[in-house]
């Protein structure tokens, strides 16, 4: 079997060694819709780390995913071919591509152009390392082209071959300085919003909002992406990683805890999670913090608002279902929840990426009724969410898993926007639904050093 070595020689001799073992590899043919594409999954004997690997491709569309269930994570470098959601839903993909990317929150905000690359668009990466443990393989992908196969394996041998030869090894982080600190809105502002909310379920308009806000972080220089996804992939709880690096400097990462869907066949799966409360170091206390959680009257009727929106498409979508997890507490880092989970059987008829497009976005990052409060949203919160609370993952033919894209942060140049948001329902308190979003921004924010300003 071809395998890609763990050898050091000159350049010359690697170059040479790779192109020979791809040229003699088993190549796969098969079609993205109409694109003719050729592949080849290689076992990869080389050392290997995720960071090594997204730090070669930075000319590069660079990508990571790992699922909150499985050992797996999917790393990706360079371009197969790019999709956008439309054209993803029309075409048939093979079951053994994948293709990863982000559906965009479904809101009438305004445009903002930071967003147009990297939203709604999903890419079949050429490069794509599989990793679990010490077992490591890679799966190359190209676009079956007029020029030359000899040409093709020149390209992929120097790319591969510059990985191996000149390895870039994983360094410790830096808290990176703070040279400004910006919520947006301010507390005050937020405070006045969350108001403007409560004073329109009060009225009997809203059952429940959303409302978020962000926060920019400019350091003194530029802000490494590859470093930060790393450091939070080591974040020791149940949660996605996902992670989109564009070749102009604008990348997207996110920590989210919160199934949207998962697929494979009839199969599906989803989480329902709303009700926050903090994370305490003292053991006594943060049972004391899950105890409060399950015995608050506001959180529950909260949780209760994504569990019957959820339900009911899976009762339109789904010959059978059930409920495996009921308002369970779920420990995160920084933050615990309510968290109730099912599954179930699609409809012969139903399609899972039509049950897909109806949940996103559920209540847990919208509110009810839903147009009403996917209306008000934009107009009360004045910027523009892109993939923040949209739908972030992997597709392949058969199966799919989508993240809630939450816990997450926009990253370019010297600046980190991270978000997060609180859902507002009848007794909420805009103190503390401020206090909620600043502890879910702790993933990142605690990359930095303290700030001397309030947030």
């Amino acid at each position: 079997m071809t395998k890609i070595p763990a050898i050091r020689s000159s350049d010359r001799q690697l170059f040479d060694q790779i192109k020979s073992l791809l040229l003699r590899a088993d190549w796969q043919f098969e079609s993205v819709g109409e694109q003719p594409i050729v592949s080849v999954e290689i076992p990869w004997e080389a050392p290997v780390s995720v960071e090594q690997l997204l730090k070669h491709g930075e000319d590069d569309w660079r990508l990571i995913w790992k699922t909150k269930t499985s050992p797996d994570t999917y790393v990706g470098v360079g371009v197969c071919c790019i999709l956008d959601w439309d054209q993803l839903k029309s075409i048939e993909i093979p079951k053994s591509v994948r293709a990863y990317g982000g559906i965009r929150f479904p809101s009438a905000s305004q445009h903002d152009e930071k967003w147009d690359q990297i939203e709604n668009q999903f890419v079949i990466p050429e490069l794509e390392w599989k990793i679990r443990d010490s077992q490591v393989s890679l799966t190359v992908r190209q676009v079956r082209k007029d020029s030359s196969a000899e040409d093709m394996m020149d390209s992929l041998s120097t790319k591969l071959s510059a990985l191996l030869g000149h390895p870039i090894y994983p360094r410790e982080f830096e808290k990176l300085t703070v040279n400004d600190l910006t919520p947006y809105p301010d507390k005050l502002e937020w405070i006045k919003r969350v108001e403007t909310a409560l004073t329109e379920i009060q009225s009997g308009k809203l059952s429940k909002i959303v409302l978020s806000r962000f926060v920019d972080i400019k350091s003194d220089k530029d802000i490494d992406p590859i470093s930060v996804v790393t450091k939070i992939c080591a974040l020791s709880e149940q949660s996605y990683v996902f992670g989109l690096f564009l070749p102009n400097g604008l990348s997207f990462v996110s920590r989210s805890p919160e199934r949207l869907l998962a697929w494979s066949d009839s199969w599906v799966a989803l989480d329902a999670i709303a009700g926050t409360r903090k994370r305490w170091q003292v053991p006594g206390a943060d049972f004391a913090g899950s105890a409060e959680l399950k015995s608050s009257v506001k959180d529950q009727n909260e949780h209760e608002f994504v569990t019957k929106f959820v339900e009911a498409y899976l009762s339109e979508f789904c010959s059978h279902y059930k409920m495996t997890k009921n308002a369970e507490i779920l420990k995160l880092k920084n933050v615990q929840h309510m968290r109730s989970s099912y599954e179930g059987q699609l409809d012969p008829k139903a399609s899972p990426l039509h049950l897909l497009e109806k949940l996103n976005p559920t209540p847990a990052v919208g509110g009810l009724p839903r147009n009403e409060a996917l209306s008000r949203i934009p107009e009360i919160e004045s910027f523009n969410r892109g993939l923040f609370s949209g739908a972030v993952g992997c597709l392949s033919g058969n199966s799919g898993d989508f993240a809630i894209g939450i816990r997450s942060a926009l990253i370019s140049g010297k600046t980190l926007r991270c978000f997060a948001g609180a859902g507002i329902v009848q007794g909420s308190d805009p103190d503390l639904e401020w206090t909620e979003t600043e502890i879910k921004m702790k993933n990142f924010l605690d990359l930095f050093p303290e700030p001397e300003i309030s947030l």
